[in-house]
């Protein structure tokens, strides 16, 4: 009998671990499965951002979001599906610079009378403002103004040299917006240069301002 009740003591040890093996298996199954459905959800959601993107032309914000997608939910449907439904995108990106390219080589040709404009009104501004004394011309190359100086630039003060190298800066600035031409300063730098010796005495960049070189 005795015998018999530590069997029967076994045998529901034996059912309460099945049940208990039981229990844990269908609430991991549960969880697998409700993750399951949240990452789905967020591949859904992360499809339609990319869709959203994609149709008003913000191919950029596209491929990133779609990149990031691929790395999060590689194994998802709508990742799949976001792969094959916009795997142009680099196309489009490329197509888009050539495009914005092509347009501001355009612009660039139909501004250049007025370019010619602004460096004339520029260099004659110069001449004959209150540091004429300081100006013996100017040119432009690429991105750079030259502005070059006289010897007097070594006898004036450090606080005139730093009004003139602004004056200059804004100056351009002015000029291009009297004939309605773009012009983003933080593109362009200026060289002072001493027209005697040729050694360039101060520079000007919209990050460090005027710098002095002497």
């Amino acid at each position: 009998m005795l015998a018999m009740t530590k069997q029967n003591k076994w045998i529901l040890y034996g059912v309460m671990l099945l049940l208990f093996i039981g229990i844990s298996a269908a609430e991991m199954t549960s969880c697998m499965l409700d993750r399951q459905r949240a990452d789905n959800q967020h591949a859904q959601s992360a499809y339609e951002e990319i869709k959203k993107d994609y149709d008003v032309g913000k191919y950029e914000d596209a491929q990133k979001k779609l990149d990031k997608l691929k790395s999060q939910y590689k194994d998802s449907e709508y990742t799949k599906n976001a792969m094959a439904d916009f795997k142009d995108i680099p196309d489009k990106i490329k197509a888009k610079k050539e495009q914005e390219q092509q347009a501001a080589e355009a612009k660039r040709q139909a501004d250049a009378p007025k370019l010619e404009k602004v460096v004339d009104g520029y260099n004659n501004a110069l001449s004959n403002n209150d540091y004429k004394i300081l100006y013996a011309g100017m040119e432009v190359k690429g991105n750079h103004v030259i502005i070059y100086v006289t010897n007097y630039w070594n006898v004036v003060s450090k606080d005139v040299k730093i009004a003139y190298i602004k004056q200059c800066a804004i100056a351009w600035e002015g000029w291009h917006k009297s004939y309605d031409v773009d012009c983003n300063l933080s593109n362009w730098n200026f060289d002072f240069i001493n027209k005697a010796s040729g050694r360039k005495v101060a520079t000007w960049g919209s990050v460090r301002g005027p710098v002095l070189k002497d």
